[in-house]
């Protein structure tokens, strides 16, 4: 590819002929073992901080209300984080996040991580 000249090989994940079974599908989608998406996010400009648009929800990932610290690991790194244009900032501190829903394969935007049904979640970057 253009854009790996190198071809540098980064993933290498068994093809599967469905949309259901763990591995990648004929819809290109790459799954967990319970057949559920996962989701990749990754740091496009270069500044070691990673933004995933789920995770990086204040309601989902902020600790405490005011805080900039987040659950596992996450933070918002603005000054400010509780104004309007910054809340929904929090990141990891590195160049790619996986994720997945588990084994429920359910998440929610209006639970913190750490709720159900957020907490049995597979997140690459947890401690």
């Amino acid at each position: 590819h253009v854009k790996n000249p190198q071809k540098q090989v980064f993933l290498s994940a068994p093809t599967v002929a469905d949309t259901n079974s763990p591995g990648v599908g004929p819809d290109l989608v790459y799954r967990d073992p319970w057949g559920h998406p996962y989701v990749i996010s990754m740091d496009a400009n270069y500044d070691e901080l990673c933004r995933d648009s789920y995770y990086g929800l204040q309601v989902v990932s902020q600790t405490q209300s005011g805080a900039s610290s987040g659950f596992n690991g996450l933070f918002n790194p603005n000054p400010n984080p509780s104004t309007q244009l910054q809340k929904d900032d929090f990141v990891f501190r590195g160049k790619v996040m996986v994720w997945s829903a588990g084994p429920d394969g359910k998440v929610d935007p209006s639970a913190n991580a750490i709720s159900i049904p957020n907490n049995d979640n597979i997140l690459s970057w947890a401690p």
